[in-house]
């Protein structure tokens, strides 16, 4: 599906770490998302000098999942120093016709404070495909800076973490041309009590309404806007090894 396609960056996240430990522990994560369901909607329109005008609105749904390991150094009372490495991969199939498949993967970098604020900073390298980490689509990359509130208690039933982070993204049509994107990502956690599983909802929306580097191509303007939501997903934090 060789057209300009939707950039779908995944939001950053640092999940309530179900866990007790001591000043100087090592901790080491893993989870895994077997399957998540949501949809895109994308809407792009370019106004060139010449006063010709092109672009597509359409949208779609997708399934998607995700492997992740975090490390957390303890400091006790002074709180906790994390780092997260996660690996998600999309199918999508768009309603314009056509499917195509995109892979993230982004490393964040946070500080979890004796009152459960983790603000943190990530960088996130996303490509869209006809397979795993191909890019023969798109390539959509650059930092995030955020925060999460965790440990909310939902009675003796479940935990909750709030997250949302402001994205700083580079949109390439791959050897061809790019511009500059910003928006919000968000994320809301529910970890239960019982059972190591956590339930998600995500959210995300990028815009741009203009673009110094595609004045030189004959674009006058343009608008662009991207929100990506996954209504559903089920992550199992299969294993918590303390060192």
């Amino acid at each position: 599906m060789k057209q300009l396609l939707p950039s779908a960056a995944a939001a950053a996240v640092l999940a309530c770490t179900p866990l007790v430990s001591q000043a100087g522990d090592h901790i080491l994560q893993g989870r895994l998302t077997p399957i998540g369901y949501g949809d895109y909607d994308f809407d792009v329109k370019f106004n060139l000098n010449d006063g010709s005008t092109f672009g597509t609105d359409t949208g779609g749904d997708y399934l998607s999942s995700d492997l992740g390991f975090t490390y957390i150094y303890s400091l006790d009372s002074a709180g906790a120093i994390i780092s997260d490495l996660e690996l998600e991969y999309f199918q999508v199939d768009s309603d314009a016709g056509g499917e195509f498949e995109r892979t993230d993967l982004k490393l964040t970098l946070g500080y979890k404070t004796p009152v459960n604020v983790v603000p943190f900073v990530g960088y996130r390298r996303a490509v869209q495909g006809d397979g795993f980490f191909d890019d023969e689509f798109a390539i959509e990359k650059g930092f995030f800076l955020g925060g999460s509130y965790t440990g909310i208690p939902l009675g003796d039933f479940a935990s909750m973490s709030v997250s949302a982070a402001y994205n700083f993204n580079n949109y390439e049509v791959t050897d061809s041309f790019d511009f500059d994107t910003g928006g919000i990502s968000a994320k809301v956690s529910v970890l239960l009590s019982s059972i190591p599983i956590a339930i998600n909802l995500k959210y995300q929306s990028f815009s741009e309404t203009d673009s110094k580097e595609l004045k030189g191509l004959g674009v006058d303007n343009f608008s662009y806007k991207e929100t990506y939501t996954t209504y559903l997903n089920f992550t199992w934090y299969y294993a918590t090894k303390v060192m």
